[in-house]
């Protein structure tokens, strides 16, 4: 074999390796769901130095930062954006405090863990000039201005019946949305945003013994789909408020305690380094720091 068809073999396999590396990485963008873009001030293999760097950004103004732990290196976060535009504005008005500071862009992609119960939402019908009664207050996007409500189950969801998903943008439109399979057992009956394109949703039962809570879901609003976080079907631990500190989420929940289910408790569970994709391995657990679940 010469040495011109040798090099010619090299640089063919140079080239094809280089073809296969950048096809992946494009195909893993295209797969990758929507993005939203958190603010690190450093990664630390000692925790000590983490907490010392935490102390310095919060002396500075920034009280919701916070540290999380990954492939070993405890990472300082200041804040979470939707847009690059706004975390490139972040970072310049951190600079400016006296804090370096890196763009890291995690990718929100359609929950892989679907739920037991094989709901999904459907849009049911668009307009301009619908009136919404009996629901639960709106809650707002802060970015897009989106609106959220459930309607049909009175202010606190508590009603008998079959909610409604309402979205309402700034141009009055509104998207109705249903759910879609054993939908005649379980209704929705409380939002929350994570982003304009996903919501925490708790969805419970809408006849019989009703109460405010159930069953803790993420919905993307692009494919309809419902992501499980947690669900009892003895409907003993029920689900009644959700909260996600960008780090942490957290679960207000009700618990019956007796047979006849009369009498409750109230605690609070706490997911610790929570995967909004629903892809990792996590531990729920209850105020006591005791494993009720687990997540995958």
């Amino acid at each position: 074999m010469n040495s011109f068809f040798k090099k010619f073999i090299a640089s063919f396999l140079m080239a094809l390796t280089c073809f296969i590396l950048i096809n992946n990485v494009a195909i893993k963008a295209l797969n990758a769901g929507t993005p939203f873009y958190r603010l690190s001030a450093g990664a630390y293999a000692n925790k000590q130095n983490a907490d010392k760097q935490l102390s310095f950004v919060k002396s500075k103004g920034y009280s919701d930062a916070y540290i999380s732990l990954n492939q070993s290196l405890y990472k300082v976060y200041m804040g979470s954006y939707s847009t690059r535009d706004n975390a490139n504005t972040a970072k310049l008005t951190a600079q400016q405090k006296g804090i370096e500071t890196s763009i890291q862009i995690v990718y929100l992609d359609t929950p892989k863990r679907e739920n037991k119960q094989g709901l999904s939402f459907k849009l049911t019908s668009t307009s301009t000039n619908r009136k919404v009664t009996f629901n639960t207050p709106w809650v707002t996007e802060p970015k897009s201005g989106l609106q959220a409500s459930v309607e049909g189950k009175g202010e606190f969801a508590i009603e008998e019946g079959l909610g409604k998903l309402i979205i309402k943008d700034k141009k009055g439109t509104f998207k109705v949305y249903e759910l879609v399979g054993d939908n005649s057992k379980f209704t929705p009956k409380k939002v929350k945003w994570i982003d304009e394109n996903s919501l925490f949703i708790i969805i419970g039962f809408p006849y019989g013994r009703v109460t405010r809570g159930g069953g803790a879901y993420i919905l993307d609003l692009k494919t309809l789909k419902l992501g499980e976080i947690y669900f009892d079907p003895s409907i003993r631990n029920e689900v009644m408020d959700i909260s996600f500190n960008g780090k942490d989420l957290t679960l207000k929940i009700n618990t019956y305690i007796d047979d006849n289910m009369n009498v409750s408790k109230d605690d609070t569970w706490t997911i610790k380094d929570f995967d909004l994709n629903l892809r990792t391995k996590m531990y729920i657990k209850n105020s006591k720091g005791v494993t009720i679940s687990t997540i995958n």
